[in-house]
């Protein structure tokens, strides 16, 4: 790869006109892009968005950070965000996340990266910065993975009690009481109710 390539573009994740524009000077740019994408000195994640071979990359990438750029605006959230917090015991490869458009999912060459349309009512609270990605609170992450499960027939706090413990295997004990009441409001559900009375009479115990 010609060196003036990766200095002018200067960072490891890149969109289509970053690319263009450090390729301005070429006869056919376009074409540049398909040699480079068939030697594998790039590597495109989704039409318009491309990363370099690891061989010519500056830093380790962040599969969170990929996350909130491969379909926007997004955050992670769901089974991912639950293993990231400790809060379930299971690894999770996918990268779930919550997003504003519909849902839809994309298998990259760094793995599946999944993401699940929520009202715009509930969106944007619980959602913090770490390290540089956005993500969900522990509660609210909890509380997208019980409000999206349509298959979760649960009509009693203490069978929500059941399956956070018996079927998530979940360790509820940092999740903000006070900040699931009002992600509560925000969903205006039953089962974010159940869930709420549920974590309370598992601290409670």
């Amino acid at each position: 790869m010609e060196q003036n390539l990766r200095e002018t573009i200067g960072q490891d994740i890149f969109d289509y006109q970053m690319l263009m524009n450090a390729l301005k000077e070429y006869v056919s740019p376009r074409d540049k892009i398909t040699r480079l994408l068939k030697s594998g000195e790039i590597i495109q994640l989704r039409k318009g968005l491309y990363i370099f071979h690891q061989a010519y990359r500056k830093q380790s990438l962040s599969r969170e950070i990929i996350a909130n750029m491969i379909y926007g605006p997004s955050y992670i959230s769901f089974e991912y965000a639950l293993s990231y917090y400790g809060i379930i015991p299971e690894r999770v490869n996918v990268v779930t996340s919550a997003a504003l458009g519909r849902t839809r999912s994309y298998d990259t060459p760094l793995g599946v990266f999944s993401y699940r349309m929520l009202p715009a009512d509930v969106f944007s609270i619980g959602v913090d910065i770490v390290e540089s990605f956005h993500i969900a609170t522990p509660a609210k992450a909890l509380a997208d993975k019980v409000a999206y499960d349509s298959n979760l027939g649960i009509r009693t706090a203490a069978g929500m009690a059941d399956y956070l413990q018996a079927g998530l295997r979940a360790d509820v004990s940092d999740i903000d009481l006070s900040e699931l009441a009002g992600i509560g409001q925000a969903y205006r559900m039953t089962k974010i109710k159940l869930l709420e009375d549920a974590v309370r009479r598992i601290k409670d115990e």
